[in-house]
């Protein structure tokens, strides 16, 4: 006997699978309009041309070196190679980390409207309080108890230093441009005084232990005592969260109604009153959660990456800034952001190898950064790119009969249209000078008569509303009169053949994807999914 709760559930079950297949079949099939597959596949397309423009300008610095073109094809292997070695690996990963979170804090910013530049502070403010304890407490072993501690500090340092731009912007209309670049720079100073030795304010220059917490280089920490079991726990731990946060906004902004009311509100600030959303609470939230992300980067890259405190010397930490390519690249998309990341992660991992084997200096990078930037401004063109479906629809056209014979037919039909359009043109250009030939007199009359109207207007006790009413019909008489003599027969022509041929066109660029996605869905249903149809029939 049927059971009708187990009926129920195999009914439930059947129709979600039926939904994931369709939704399935639209993406193999090109059809599915998504924004983020289509902002997924803009940031692969504008990686890979950056990876192809920065092997054709390694050429030319090696010709501007050396005078002999060098090799891109070599630049880029070694570039894609080296990244993934056995040595590699694990910086590789961190860096994904270290630029996924980056990249989130800048997008999650920019999909509400705001702008923070402030991430490089917002990782570095957590640091100095986390190696300050440390150096208090003369311990440069951490335990993975302390490094969880120090995470959970920098995500609240993090968030507060977001929070400090939220409530200036909120409640004091502070610019959070103005205001995360002030931080960034206050930061960096206090950083470079309590690092520095002749302060002595985290330890004694007289201490004899100095050497293990300060570097002999100003305004460095020495190198955390982390081992390397400790390193890879954190890395995946970090590799995880990235990918989890990632796709709990991308869920957000996709399905709820908070996501699309900020998506709203990043695209106009007032469209705030009208979603019901309190502003205030919105930009402190918002750039709070901007930076608690900015602050787990730096943790990452300050505790598990570098072990130390470096770069304070030359102002606010430079990556920071590079996060808003990472960013931009992706289009803002959080799903985005993770294949952003990892172009620029395969460049900061490829850098030492890069300079051992072909001799790159860290000069050459910013050149291929900037390559970025430019492929960035011209990301649209990346949206409507799509070589992998042109290239099957081509190869699916070139091989029916039936695309050969219309298509055979289309370009038969457009050779002879432009063939009587030729001849037929010159016949009615010779008819419409004729004609306004013939109606030159009705056309001085018209004019002789809307000036002397025109004149009537500057008399006094006249009637200005009738003479008004007078020019309207003698303008409008004019008119259907020029209708009537043909005087547009010529552009009215030209508009018709223009028309036409874009119809025609338009109908057979509308049958060539009709038969592309007839031919390809009956492929992918049955190589795909006839297995599935036919368990889907038995369960009905």
């Amino acid at each position: 006997m049927n059971n009708p709760k187990e009926n129920k559930f195999i009914s439930s079950f059947n129709e979600q699978f039926r939904d994931k297949k369709y939704k399935l079949q639209k993406v193999l099939t090109f059809e599915n309009g998504s924004s983020t597959i289509k902002k997924v596949f803009s940031s692969i397309w504008a990686i890979l041309v950056g990876i192809i423009l920065s092997g054709i300008g390694y050429g030319f610095y090696i010709f501007i070196s050396s005078g002999t073109f060098g090799n891109p094809f070599e630049f880029i292997a070694s570039l894609l190679t080296s990244a993934f070695d056995e040595y590699n690996i694990t910086n590789f990963w961190l860096y994904f980390a270290i630029f996924g979170f980056l990249g989130l804090a800048i997008a999650v910013a920019f999909k509400t409207g705001y702008f923070n530049v402030g991430v490089s502070g917002q990782m570095t403010l957590p640091a100095l309080l986390f190696f300050s304890f440390m150096i208090l407490n003369r311990n440069f072993e951490p335990s993975t108890l302390t490094l969880f501690f120090g995470m959970f500090l920098f995500i609240v340092v993090g968030f507060v230093c977001g929070m400090i731009s939220g409530l200036l912007k909120a409640y004091f209309n502070v610019h959070e441009v103005i205001s995360t670049i002030f931080l960034n720079w206050i930061i960096v100073s206090v950083g470079k005084w309590l690092l520095a030795k002749e302060n002595e304010i985290l330890i004694p220059i007289s201490d004899e232990n100095i050497g293990i917490f300060l570097s002999t280089l100003p305004y460095i920490t020495s190198r955390l005592s982390i081992s390397f079991d400790q390193i890879e726990t954190f890395k995946i731990i970090g590799v995880i969260l990235l990918v989890v946060l990632s796709a709990v906004f991308w869920f957000i902004y996709k399905n709820t109604s908070i996501g699309y009311k900020l998506k709203m509100i990043g695209l106009n600030k007032h469209n705030a009153d009208y979603v019901g959303v309190n502003q205030k609470a919105l930009t402190i939230s918002v750039l709070s959660i901007s930076g608690a992300l900015g602050g787990i980067a730096g943790f990452f890259l300050f505790v598990i990456k570098d072990c130390a405190i470096t770069g304070l010397e030359s102002g606010p930490i430079a990556m920071g800034f590079e996060s808003i390519a990472v960013a931009l690249i992706a289009l803002n998309n959080p799903i985005g952001v993770l294949f952003s990341s990892v172009f620029y992660s395969i460049i900061y991992t490829s850098k030492v190898p890069l300079f051992s084997e072909l001799g790159v200096v860290n000069e050459f990078y910013p050149i291929v950064t900037g390559l970025m930037i430019f492929i960035i401004a011209i990301a649209v063109i990346f949206s409507k790119l799509t070589p992998i479906k042109s290239l099957i629809k081509w190869i699916i056209l070139v091989r029916n009969k039936e695309y050969w014979k219309v298509r055979k037919e289309y370009y038969s039909d457009k050779k002879t249209m432009y063939s009587k359009h030729k001849t037929r043109v010159k016949d009615v250009k010779k008819m419409s000078i004729q004609r306004k030939k013939e109606f030159k007199n009705e056309t001085k009359n018209y004019l002789s008569l809307s000036e002397k109207l025109k004149r009537d207007l500057n008399k006094k006790d006249i009637d200005i509303n009738s003479v008004y009413q007078e020019l309207a019909k003698l303008k409008f008489e004019y008119n259907e009169k020029v209708r009537l003599a043909g005087l547009d027969v010529y552009s009215d022509y030209i508009s018709y053949y223009k028309n036409t041929k874009r119809e025609n066109k338009n109908k057979f660029k509308k049958y060539k994807e009709d038969l592309f996605k007839e031919t390809f869905k009956k492929f992918v249903n049955n190589k795909i999914f006839r297995n599935s149809n036919l368990v889907i029939e038995e369960e009905k």
